[in-house]
This record gives structure tokens, sequence and C-alpha cells, in this order.
């Protein structure tokens, strides 16, 4: 059986500590409109691509989701440039120790592309990846596998000799659902379910990631 060749990386959450800074910007965006957001909210939405938050948001609030997204943004960006992107321990040289050995890597991501590319930018991330997926260059959005097959195929590495890393429910389920030879998760925000701990690898922090990998032989 051959190396993993390539890793395919979820970004809020699991490369950047950004998931809770989303809750808070979805907290203080309903606030404004006199609602409190539900877990049951976080939990439809985290790790889905724009659609989806549109529609979870028409369905639960009511309230336009291009509205809802477009003040996400400016509330989570407004946070970014005050207070920089919080980058998780070990992720920078993790990815720079896997580019180095010529691991491919690509981020898959359900932020928006102008978002997502501005975040990495800003959090010295761009230039150590090979390639970035966004939630509008798929079709489905995550627990479906989409976004991790498009990932593999633009790392020219077949996703039976790839890595998914990822923290969310959904993203876990797509990495499952991709065929991933590994699907390692990193702590989130919510409680994973047992049955989807059980097929996946905890990965407790970045500064173990590339001695996993090399279990995988």
């Amino acid at each position: 059986m051959t190396k993993i060749r390539a890793v395919l990386y979820d970004m809020d959450g699991t490369l950047l500590d950004t998931e809770r800074l989303h809750a808070l910007s979805w907290k203080k965006g309903f606030a404004m409109h006199g609602i409190e957001v539900s877990r049951e909210f976080y939990e439809s939405v985290m790790g889905t691509n724009a659609g989806n938050v549109k529609r979870v948001c028409m369905q639960m609030y009511g309230l336009d989701g291009e509205m809802m997204m477009e003040l996400e943004n400016q509330l989570t960006w407004e946070h970014m440039q005050k207070n920089g992107v919080p980058v998780l321990p070990g992720v920078k040289e993790a990815l720079a120790a896997l580019q180095k050995k010529g691991v491919r890597q690509c981020i898959c991501t359900s932020t928006n592309r102008p978002e997502a590319v501005k975040w990495l930018r800003l959090a010295g991330l761009d230039s150590l990846v090979d390639a970035v997926v966004c939630g509008s260059d798929i079709s489905n959005s995550k627990p479906a596998p989409d976004i991790f097959l498009c990932g593999a195929e633009r790392t020219g590495v077949p996703i039976q000799d790839c890595a998914v890393v990822e923290d969310s429910r959904n993203g876990l389920l797509a990495g499952l659902n991709s065929g991933a030879r590994a699907v390692l998760r990193v702590e989130g925000v919510l409680p994973i379910p047992p049955e989807i701990e059980a097929k996946t690898r905890f990965l407790r922090s970045f500064f173990e990631l590339e001695g996993l990998l090399e279990e995988y032989q």
C-alpha cells in the first residue's frame, strides 16, 4: 500500500481557531434582529456551504440568508483586522514540514472564496498549500464528499492516497464518504457522535501530524 501523498484540510476550526469567532459573530448578528440563536443552528450550518446556510437562516428564523451571511462575515473580518487571524498551534510548522517533504496539500473549506483567500493570506498559510477548494466550487455541501473529491483532483492525487483533517460532524462525514485513506479528527467546538469518533482518528496536535501520517505506509 502506498503512503499518503496528499492532505486535505478543512479551514475553520481545523487550521484556524475561527469556529468560536464565527459563533460569536452569528450570535451578535442575530441579536441585532432580536433573535437568540440556538445550538441547533450552529449544528445545522457548521462546515456547510453558503447555499445551506441561507436555507437554514430562512427556515429557522425567516431571515434572508444572504443578508445574514454578509453581516456575519463583516463582524468576523472586523475582529480579525483588529486582533489578527487565530492560527491553531503547530499548523504552520506542520504544513511547512509536509511541503518540504513533497506532500501535496489542499484546503477544502465551505467558506466563500473571497473570504477564505483573504483569511489564509492574513494568516500566512496561502504559500504553504497547493490549492484551495471553496463551497462555491462544488454542487453538494458537506456531508457530501464532493469538496474532498475535488480537493484530491486539484492535488493530482487519488483520494485513496489522501488524508482528510476535519473538526466538525459534517466535515468528518464528508471525509468518510469520500473514501480517503485516513480521516483525522481535531477537537472542535461541538461534540462528535461516538459512531463517527469510532471511524476516525484523533489528532491531538498539529505537531503530531507528520508522525501520524508516517504510520500510514
